[in-house]
């Protein structure tokens, strides 16, 4: 609760946290990092951005949110997008 309470704010920031939880997931379980071009994420998340520029400045804005209270994921901005490597994920196997 108190992830979305920081987060409630920012539609774009909440998606990314939403989505940042199920990919890091998946990219414990292959632990292999995996590559997101920013023009795959403004294809996803970006529909209300008028071009790629404007919306890589604002998912950059919300990155920083989402990093700031999931302090544990590892997302680095690389040349043309993200990499998200394996690490502490969200979401837990029991």
């Amino acid at each position: 609760m108190r992830t979305l309470q920081a987060l409630k704010s920012s539609s774009l920031a909440l998606d990314f946290y939403a989505w940042l939880a199920y990919r890091s997931h998946r990219v414990n379980q292959i632990k292999k990092p995996a590559f997101i071009p920013w023009k795959q994420m403004h294809q996803q998340f970006g529909a209300s951005y008028s071009d790629l520029k404007d919306f890589r400045k604002r998912a950059k804005d919300a990155l920083r949110k989402v990093l700031a209270v999931y302090h544990h994921l590892k997302v680095e901005e690389v040349r043309g997008g993200i990499k998200i490597s394996p690490g502490f994920p969200l979401i837990t196997a029991r």
